[in-house]
């Protein structure tokens, strides 16, 4: 749209001759200090003749930015919900259980959420912190088995670490989160994905695991396998993926949970 923009001073060849409205997705990249400039072409060189709708789901100032665009664009009008169609809830897992993050009343921590402090003797600028032991970290396979029980699967588990996602995947060992006849499905296309791309599949502990609704996805993972975990995710046979924040790039992946 930008490119269009600068091609309308052809008056004989004018790309805006029709144009009533123009809607500019995800509006908050007008903040990315790659992308943002083009956001910012885009609203500041369109005619006040075309009608702007600019969405976002998670800008942080959306009243600075009407006003902005009021003042380069025209009259603006900020139109904003807070309603949620499906609620957000927040749990946390400890070597305890999966509790609720926050108490009943919503201001503050539940109980069940300890605090971590430095053990005794550890010191920060001369003040030593109080005597706290640090809780345990849940294994992975804990946390898996937990949301399975409450329901919250298919899930989204981010690692942040290519050797950390492997690894998720080699510790749930032969734990299985789907049925047998959505194992079968997930056999069968495997199957298929192997005769076409016989050299793609990662090695027999992921395929495996895979069969068993169980994968690992990050960059170090051919494009043809990672596509393979996104369509069976998406018809809901993947129910946990170990990831990396490359899975946030732009992929219709349809979680029930996600894990940090």
């Amino acid at each position: 749209f930008r490119n269009m923009l600068y091609a309308a001073a052809d008056k004989h060849d004018d790309p805006l001759v029709d144009v009533e409205a123009v809607v500019l997705d995800e509006c908050h990249y007008i903040n990315d200090s790659q992308r943002g400039t083009v956001w910012e072409e885009a609203i500041i060189h369109c005619p006040s003749s075309v009608q702007l709708v600019a969405l976002s789901a998670t800008i942080a100032n959306a009243g600075q930015l009407t006003d902005w665009i009021t003042r380069v664009h025209g009259p603006t009008q900020l139109v904003a919900s807070e309603y949620r169609p499906v609620p957000l809830n927040f749990e946390f897992c400890s070597a305890k259980g999966l509790h609720p993050l926050l108490n009943q009343q919503g201001t503050g921590i539940h109980p069940n959420c300890k605090v971590w402090r430095a053990p005794k003797g550890c010191k920060r600028k001369g003040r030593a912190f109080n005597q706290t032991p640090q809780p345990k970290v849940p294994p992975i396979t804990y946390v898996v088995t937990q949301m399975a029980d409450r329901h919250m699967l298919p899930a989204i588990y981010f690692i942040f670490s290519r050797r950390g996602c492997d690894k998720a995947v080699h510790d749930l060992g032969s734990k299985c989160l789907v049925n047998p006849v959505q194992q079968e499905l997930i056999r069968k296309r495997l199957l298929h994905f192997h005769e076409s791309n016989p050299d793609a599949i990662r090695d027999e502990i992921h395929a495996d695991a895979l069969s068993r609704g169980i994968a690992a996805h990050h960059a170090g993972v051919l494009p043809a396998w990672k596509e393979l975990i996104e369509e069976l995710f998406q018809q809901g046979l993947v129910q946990v993926v170990f990831a990396t924040e490359t899975l946030a790039a732009g992929i219709n992946m349809p979680a029930r949970s996600t894990v940090i």
